[in-house]
């Protein structure tokens, strides 16, 4: 198994529903039909995949690039 990699990411708060396309953009959205939003960027490039590993607070999401 390769070396694992963490990424920190910070969010806007009230952005939940995070997650990693199969392209390598990360994309999360407000959740809320009365001020709905959406955000979405690249990545850095992973030697294996990027997945969500654990949430540190409420705004920040630990991501993982290792070989499963």
């Amino acid at each position: 198994m390769g070396k694992k990699r963490y990424l920190n990411v910070k969010i806007p708060k009230g952005f939940m529903n995070c997650g990693v396309t199969i392209d390598n953009i990360f994309v999360a959205d407000t959740n809320d039909s009365a001020n709905w939003d959406k955000i979405s960027f690249p990545l850095p490039k992973s030697n294996y995949r990027w997945e969500i590993h654990s949430y540190l607070t409420n705004n920040i999401v630990v991501l993982v690039d290792y070989k499963t």
